[in-house]
């Protein structure tokens, strides 16, 4: 029978209890720089607001900083950067403004973002154009819908929200991965009166080579007719 080395299993047990006294340590060490780290959040927000008292545009009236906000979100700009979300996250006073500017909030963009994780961000993302347009108000809108067709159930979610909205629609742009699924998607957005709508634009995926729909069963009375 093997014996055991006696200087060994001591040596053992004496280092397995330094490993547990570390791994106090460190727990502890851990929980101090949270701590700290919640403490100099506290204090970089401090910061943040006294310097932004002292900034030039702090002096700005509210009504001329949503000027600067509506001018700055005809910019060009990606979908994915909303100058809307930009600008509300710089301060609180910030926020209070861009939130009562419906023009920061008036084009919606239901796509799928390059690489989105369904599982993972689509319904945040979903929830997230839904706020855009309850942010809106009451000014006209522009809804551009592409690659939602990839999750069904999403798709429809998004469409019942957009829906809800199309009576401030101005202008709709919706591509589509073939004829069916476009009309099934204009039928159930447009069973609701558009009188606002001016502009509307149709068309199908890359790999798609159906006829576009007609439009003749609908009626848009700002709607110009195509010359």
């Amino acid at each position: 029978m093997r014996q055991i080395n006696e200087d060994r299993r001591r040596r053992t047990f004496l280092l397995s209890k330094r490993l547990e006294e570390f791994a106090v340590v460190r727990r502890y060490l851990v929980d101090q720089l949270e701590e700290l780290d919640a403490k100099a959040r506290d204090v970089q927000i401090e910061v943040n607001w006294l310097q932004n008292l002292d900034a030039p545009i702090s002096t700005l009236p509210d009504e001329m900083l949503a000027m600067v906000f509506e001018a700055g979100s005809l910019l060009p700009q990606k979908p994915q950067v909303h100058f809307g979300s930009l600008v509300s996250h710089v301060s609180q006073h910030w926020r209070k403004i861009a939130m009562a500017t419906p023009r920061l909030w008036n084009k919606i963009y239901c796509d799928q973002p390059e690489g989105m994780d369904y599982d993972a961000s689509y319904y945040e993302y979903v929830q997230r154009n839904a706020a855009f347009l309850e942010r809106s108000q009451l000014f006209p809108v522009e809804i551009y819908i592409s690659s939602l067709m990839a999750n069904e159930h999403y798709s429809q979610n998004f469409i019942e929200h957009i829906r809800d909205h199309i009576g401030q629609c101005s202008r709709l742009s919706i591509t589509a991965p073939d004829s069916l699924w476009l009309s099934r998607a204009l039928g159930y957005l447009l069973c609701q009166p558009a009188p606002l709508l001016s502009s509307i634009e149709l068309a199908f995926q890359d790999n798609c080579d159906e006829p576009s729909s007609s439009m003749g069963s609908y009626h848009f009375p700002c709607l110009a007719p195509y010359a």
